[in-house]
């Protein structure tokens, strides 16, 4: 009856403990909603770019190739990214009736919330008082600047490493029949979701493994199965992969952006991004320390456990020692989730040293104790650390979008003038149309000019970091659209804008100088035939070109006066 009791109080703490970490995540970031009118709580453009790639394969129902208004223009440009989020993104939105924009948002957070459960269960095999004093640290997930890195877009890393905790639980149970299939599924999965985190995959298998089959617990018998299991798990992720696995190697890995070798480097080399660091921790950064030399001892003197994965996981955090520095940026943002059973351990091993007969109520006690903490109830850092906010979408510019993407020709070009929130570009794409915008140059020369510019340096947006553009000439041939070009300067340079179609301004600025330039502009464009206001919002104006390729301005562009 005690244990019966033990176990229903643990499920409660549990789901109790999922829907806290929801709450002060996707709740805060979301106003507490699910549905929004508008892309709500997206801090950078990384995160357009994800919301963008799943819009995009909703509405063609596949991803064979990426959205021309994502790639130039092109429209056989190939669909190169892992697509597992994205994917998942779109069927609960068909599922749910909800937009994708909430619907990817919410996923980011939610295999957040649940890869913690996840990593419970898999310290919970060594130790269930661990398991539930080391769950709380998964609050500092959403502390300092790691939580940075969820609203501004590092989203499929995280659904990777939900995975790759998917991996450690398993390996848990690596002696239970077939369990290689689940193995290969979800390492399968890491390389279709973010394909960097394979790599500590392959680290945490192989150490494991390695200890097993050192072990002397495991008779011969049982190590024969297990290298076999593996080796079988192996071929399983070849076949499962091998079609993204071709689009990788001539996307990602044709280019040094992703080579996981190209950057290596025997110097320390900084943190890449938002990542959460040691100094960050405060009293806790002692507690871990003291919790990872307690769990090496552990792990020696035992066998391998889930405080395998936590110190695995904690030293892989110091890979950009060894110059994985996008790599190891990415694992930290799950940092503290990893670390949590090596911290645990020390506030455990140290209290078990003076109380002889441990009883589960006091690891419920120190759990509570966390929790409070780490919430920020005692503002002791370190500690939650909220964030809201509607982020750089707002109504106007998206109803402009939208009406762009329902109104306007296909093969039409957008030409953006200068918006305080368009540097984060990615969310241009939502016009679902080719699309040139100012550079910063460009709009330094004809600002200071008081030009309405006919030639303005600009640059014609898409997603060509790393991948170039790639295309397919059979299935392992590829083109590269970026480079035959002509690279960068095909694309940053001086652009007509008597060629474009639409003519996308704000009236409104957080710099009133330009946004009363682009007043001035829109009015100089207006007077002259082939202009008209198509659209226009209490911030937006958009103005369509009746006769593109027609000279329609001086080629020294009108000069305008500021002072009007």
């Amino acid at each position: 009856m005690k244990k019966a009791k033990t176990a229903h109080l643990e499920a409660v703490y549990v789901a109790v403990f999922l829907f806290l970490m929801l709450g002060i995540s996707y709740g805060a970031i979301s106003d507490h909603r699910f549905n929004h009118d508008h892309p709500y709580g997206y801090m950078a453009s990384d995160a357009f770019q994800h919301q963008v790639r799943a819009e995009s394969i909703k509405q063609m129902g596949n991803y064979r190739h990426e959205p021309f208004w994502a790639a130039a223009g092109y429209k056989d440009a190939v669909g190169f990214y892992p697509p597992v989020l994205n994917d998942l993104s779109v069927m609960l939105s068909y599922g749910s009736g909800a937009e994708t924009y909430d619907t990817i948002y919410f996923l980011v957070f939610f295999f957040i919330a649940l890869g913690s459960i996840l990593f419970y269960l898999v310290v919970r095999d060594f130790s269930r008082n661990l398991a539930i004093i080391s769950l709380p640290f998964a609050i500092l997930v959403f502390s300092n600047n790691a939580y940075w890195g969820f609203v501004t877009g590092h989203w499929p890393s995280t659904m990777a490493q939900f995975f790759l905790i998917a991996v450690f639980w398993v390996m848990m149970r690596f002696r239970l029949e077939k369990s290689y299939l689940l193995l290969a599924v979800f390492v399968s999965a890491i390389i279709m979701s973010h394909a960097s985190e394979v790599l500590f995959a392959v680290m945490f298998i192989a150490v494991f493994a390695g200890l097993k089959l050192l072990s002397k617990k495991m008779d011969s018998k049982e190590k024969k199965r297990m290298v076999r299991n593996l080796a079988i798990a192996v071929l399983i992720v070849l076949l499962l992969t091998f079609y993204f696995a071709v689009i990788l190697k001539f996307t990602w890995l044709a280019s040094s952006q992703g080579s996981m070798l190209s950057s290596f480097e025997s110097q320390p080399a900084d943190l890449e991004g938002p990542a959460l660091v040691l100094q960050d921790l405060g009293i806790v950064a002692v507690i871990l320390l003291v919790g990872v030399a307690f769990s090496v001892w552990a792990i020696w003197k035992r066998s391998p456990s889930g405080l395998t994965a936590s110190v695995l996981m904690f030293l892989a955090g110091y890979g950009n020692h060894i110059g994985l520095v996008h790599w190891t940026g990415q694992i930290r943002y799950l940092w503290p989730l990893y670390f949590s059973a090596a911290a645990g351990f020390g506030i455990y091993s140290i209290l078990k040293m003076s109380i002889k007969r441990w009883k589960v109520v006091y690891s419920f006690g120190i759990a509570i104790f966390l929790i409070l903490w780490f919430t920020g109830t005692f503002g002791i850092p370190p500690h939650y650390d909220r964030i809201e906010g509607r982020g750089l979408m707002d109504p106007y510019h998206w109803d402009a979008f939208t009406w762009t993407a329902e109104n306007t020709p296909e093969d039409s070009t957008v030409y953006f003038f200068y918006g305080d929130i368009f540097s984060q570009n990615a969310m241009l794409r939502n016009t679902e149309r080719k699309h040139i915008m100012y550079t910063s140059k460009g709009l330094e020369e004809v600002f200071s000019e008081s030009l309405v510019p006919r030639y303005v340096h600009s640059k014609l947006i898409g997603d060509s970091h790393g991948v170039y553009y790639a295309y397919r000439r059979s299935f392992f041939d590829y083109g590269y659209y970026f480079i035959e070009d002509g690279g960068r300067d095909a694309y940053y340079r001086y652009y007509d804008i008597c060629d474009m179609d639409y003519l996308f301004l704000d009236k409104v600025s957080q710099q009133p100088a330009l946004a009363q330039y682009n007043l001035l502009i829109r009015q100089e464009l207006l007077s002259r035939d082939g202009f008209e206001e198509v659209y226009s919002n209490e911030v937006v104006s958009i103005i369509r070109n009746n006769n593109p390729g027609i000279e329609c301005l001086p080629e020294e562009g009108v000069k305008i006066d500021q002072q009007q």
